[in-house]
């Protein structure tokens, strides 16, 4: 009755997310344009890319396109145009929020991340950093910060090539080549703490719709905020609303990797954002079978380079990939509530495992945004207070918790992490599971668990991280239950 309660409580609200109107026309039959709820644009919203009998939509594989003498539907070399692929993109931007998104789909999360940079080529990047031993570090995923790094580093190395030529032929001396020399360096991408933000931006004046004052204003057009919320591993929350009303008014980009909690939770163009990012490989693709990235945004000059970086990059999403991605949308919604209950469960019994000498005492800490105040010290970083009276700051940082009310619907992700006392506890503990499997990917049908310090040093050594899957929550507090009491 548990589970069955887990499943179906949600399946009768499923209203949630925001969503367009959408025309979805089959061979067999139209729809006239309706409001859908997210389910059913996960089962349809694709029926316009190509009209076909088939229920189950076909998986085109030819790599190349017999042609007429209009070939203005791209339909050349399957590196350009798939449209099992286009069916997939479809569908993706429906559930981000509207039919007129344009999303384009990736290799991998990793492809999307590096050819989004590639693409918007930012001087500044605002990401939020952590403190660990060997000082600050990006917070969030390793991948991320691999990307931005490789970017970097090509160009520093264009800026110190341009810049050995430039001093080769002007003076050392000369001003012209030192304001030259200046622009160059000022052309090297730099990645910058976000609380630079925050620590310079009147909140109130931002959350309002006012100009910042000229004195106030730490980014600038070109710029980038970068948002991971849900933020890997911890599971912390950033308020998108608040700096998308910073950026627009300076110019600036927001981009939010959205992967901890995909569209069916959170849908970050509707809150303002430019580009949703997502690893499809977790929990859209969500049975750890296939790798894939995608971008969403609202403009179609940006959709239209990104298409065009992938092609010459080459880092299309395969057509198996493709169709394995559309099968697992379709179950999208039903699959990530389940894992935010169970995970919800699982964290709050984790919580009560705190000093508890049932559990060996164990765990010290958990990490997950859905648990009530008093169940959790995390705060996010800021986000709108609209109870505080007119005469008071109307903006304060907010909880975890208060976050996710407002922009995930109350629903946390479907994954948490929780840290044990010792680090030798907790590098042995994910050998010691029988149900939940010792893995680093997220978001599948399976219960996975990841001793990230192994791979992300910006980590506690004390973390794990904990992917809910699709099992019983009960078995899964078991297994865990198991192998505490074995350390």
């Amino acid at each position: 009755m548990v589970l069955l309660d887990i499943v179906l409580k949600p399946m009768m609200n499923d209203e949630q997310p925001n969503t367009k109107t959408a025309l979805i026309p089959n061979a067999s039959h139209s729809v006239q344009d309706a409001d859908f709820s997210f389910s059913t644009l996960a089962i349809c919203s694709d029926r316009k890319v190509e009209k076909v009998s088939d229920v189950a939509p076909p998986i085109h594989l030819s790599t190349t396109y017999s042609m007429d003498s209009d070939v203005s539907d791209g339909m050349i070399y399957s590196r350009v145009h798939n449209k099992t692929r286009s069916r997939v993109e479809a569908v993706i931007a429906n559930l981000e929020g509207s039919d007129d998104f344009k999303t384009v789909t990736f290799s991998s999360g990793q492809a999307a991340t590096s050819t989004l940079l590639f693409t918007l080529r930012p001087k500044r990047i605002f990401k939020r950093m952590v403190e660990n031993t060997e000082g600050d570090d990006e917070a969030g995923y390793a991948g991320t910060k691999d990307s931005m790094a490789t970017l970097r580093a090509f160009a520093n190395f264009y800026c110190g090539v341009v810049k050995k030529e430039l001093l080769s032929k002007i003076p050392a001396t000369s001003e012209e080549n030192g304001k030259k020399v200046d622009d160059i360096e000022d052309n090297v991408m730099k990645v910058i703490d976000i609380t630079k933000i925050e620590e310079e931006v009147d909140m109130d004046q931002a959350m309002q719709n006012q100009d910042l004052s000229p004195n106030s204003k730490p980014i600038y057009k070109g710029d980038i905020i970068w948002l991971e919320t849900p933020l890997n591993p911890t599971c912390d929350l950033t308020d998108i609303e608040y700096y998308v009303k910073i950026a627009h008014q300076m110019g600036a980009l927001v981009i939010v990797d959205s992967t901890f909690a995909s569209p069916a939770l959170q849908q970050p163009l509707m809150i303002g954002a430019d580009f949703a990012l997502h690893s499809t490989t977790k929990f859209m693709g969500g049975h750890s079978d296939c790798l894939g990235g995608c971008v969403t945004t609202k403009s179609n000059g940006y959709a239209s380079s990104l298409k065009s970086n992938r092609s010459v990059l080459g880092c299309v999403m395969g057509n198996l990939e493709a169709y394995l991605l559309l099968r697992s949308l379709r179950t999208l919604q039903v699959r990530v509530l389940h894992q935010s209950q169970t995970a919800e469960v699982v964290a709050k019994w984790l919580h009560g495992q705190i000093g508890n000498e049932e559990t060996n005492m164990q765990v010290t800490k958990v990490h997950y945004p859905n648990l009530a105040p008093e169940q959790s010290s995390q705060e996010g970083l800021t986000t709108t207070d609209q109870e505080t009276a007119a005469s008071t700051p109307k903006y304060k940082k907010l909880t975890n918790y208060e976050i996710c009310q407002k922009q995930m619907n109350g629903k946390g992700p479907g994954i948490l992490s929780f840290e044990l006392k010792t680090a030798e506890g907790s590098r042995k503990l994910p050998q010691l599971l029988e149900i939940i499997e010792h893995a680093t990917s997220l978001g599948g049908v399976e219960s996975c668990i990841d001793y990230r310090f192994q791979w992300d040093r910006s980590t506690a050594p004390t973390l794990l991280r904990l992917s809910i899957g699709l099992e019983s929550p009960k078995d899964l507090i078991a297994d865990l239950k198991t192998a505490l009491l074995k350390l």
